[in-house]
């Protein structure tokens, strides 16, 4: 028995949510490495992070914001109220532990130009992609 033709714009919309879904999982992903870099001294900014996915025309995106008044701050490695560069080290972490480097300044900005998480977003991608065609048809 022959399968009905599949229509290009069910084709669409199956590609379209398989782009979404792989879209808010890596935003996830990229929040969960983006807080583990942000430093901890009351767990405030780490807790404030937050992932939006917008679904637009034929593609997505996820905006990770920290939301704190001080997050700009921290981010830039700069004393909100000195202007003056923060210094990380030893309370860094909020438990006196000496750190590894991995957290301080430019925490989100870090997690997202990460070249492993680049790779991984086009694996899921195009694994998701050749999903839903193979679903489609």
């Amino acid at each position: 028995m022959a399968r009905d033709p599949v229509s290009a714009s069910s084709l669409e919309s199956a590609i379209h949510a398989a782009i979404t879904t792989v879209v808010e999982r890596e935003g996830l992903h990229i929040k969960r490495e983006a807080v583990k870099n942000a430093p901890r001294m009351t767990g405030m900014l780490r807790r404030s992070a937050r992932v939006d996915t917008h679904s637009h025309g034929r593609g997505a995106t996820a905006s990770i914001s920290f939301n704190t008044p001080y997050a700009h701050y921290q981010h830039e490695g700069i004393s909100r109220f000195s202007g003056r560069a923060l210094q990380y080290g030893r309370r860094s972490d909020g438990r006196g532990a000496i750190t590894d480097g991995r957290i301080g300044a430019k925490f989100l900005e870090r997690a997202v130009q990460d070249a492993s998480m680049h790779a991984r977003l086009r694996r899921e991608l195009e694994a998701a992609v050749a999903r839903a065609i193979r679903q489609a048809s």
